[in-house]
């Protein structure tokens, strides 16, 4: 599967009632995607499992999370379509410190058609902000798509 060159097992588990996914500092080489990795994550997925469709009818995706900080991390929960890519809708994407620019920010991302890419910053200085547990919601319908953090309204994004 993609991305399984740093993904592991043992990285994501549940810890005092919470799904934890873990970054692991550890070399690693894989193939998918080829190379020699320095860290290791944890990963969920309900590939063929389940499916949402917000632009046939309306859906709503509620997760209470607490995003890591340090550097090296890219957190992320993301929509794919079934079959094939694009599109990709990253629903919740936080940028740690990674260097240069993209420093402590918390975003959206929509990849489609020639792989056109659309980026919306939600926060800048995020984990400022929200650190600790928060309450994360997407809401998607045939017409837009809204995201929520603790029920404030923090964003959307209008059809077309």
């Amino acid at each position: 599967a993609k991305y399984d060159a740093y993904i592991r097992d043992a990285n994501t588990y549940i810890e005092d009632g919470n799904l934890v996914m873990e970054n692991k500092e550890e070399s690693i080489v894989g193939d998918n995607p080829v190379g020699q990795w320095n860290y290791t994550t944890g990963w969920v997925n309900t590939d063929q499992k389940r499916s949402w469709n917000g632009s046939q009818r309306s859906a709503y995706l509620e997760m209470r999370m607490e995003f890591p900080a340090g550097s090296k991390v890219r957190p992320k929960v993301w929509m794919t379509p079934l079959v094939g890519w694009p599109p990709e809708i990253d629903m919740w994407v936080y940028w740690g410190n990674l260097g240069g620019d993209r420093t402590d920010e918390f975003h959206t991302n929509f990849i489609y058609g020639e792989r056109i890419n659309r980026r919306i910053v939600m926060v800048t200085d995020f984990l400022e902000k929200y650190p600790g547990f928060h309450k994360y919601g997407f809401l998607w319908t045939p017409t837009k798509m809204e995201w929520y953090i603790d029920d404030e309204f923090i964003t959307e994004r209008n059809r077309g």
